[in-house]
């Protein structure tokens, strides 16, 4: 199952692809206030996030940091932060069954990320 640009767009998701797609593999959503980036690779099925430092914050909303998420390289060599924290990997149709919740899940996961902070 994958998830539509129109599922994830109310938690804060858009997708990173140059192009408008409704179905891109990777989405992400900045959380400002715990200043974490949330990462949804569509197809291998995948939730993880990257903790940023508050200089990565910036240079991220600059464009100066790079975010490489699971399975990918940097190949620009520019400055770029690897390997996010995995918070589910998996199949989403095995695992959760329907699409509603699965964006609970992730719903959920952002909230307990805040509340942390």
């Amino acid at each position: 199952m994958y998830l539509y640009t129109k599922d994830v767009k109310d938690l804060g998701f858009r997708g990173s692809s140059v192009f408008d797609s409704k179905c891109p593999h990777y989405y992400f959503a900045p959380r400002p206030r715990s200043k974490k980036i949330y990462v949804i690779d569509n197809f291998a099925q995948s939730i993880s996030h990257f903790v940023l430092t508050k200089d990565e914050w910036e240079d991220f909303n600059k464009n100066e940091l790079s975010l490489v998420p699971i399975g990918c390289c940097c190949a620009t060599g520019g400055r770029h932060k690897e390997n996010p924290i995995i918070d589910f990997q998996g199949d989403f149709k095995m695992v959760f069954g329907t699409r509603n919740k699965v964006l609970e899940f992730i719903s959920k996961l952002m909230k307990s990320g805040e509340r942390r902070e």
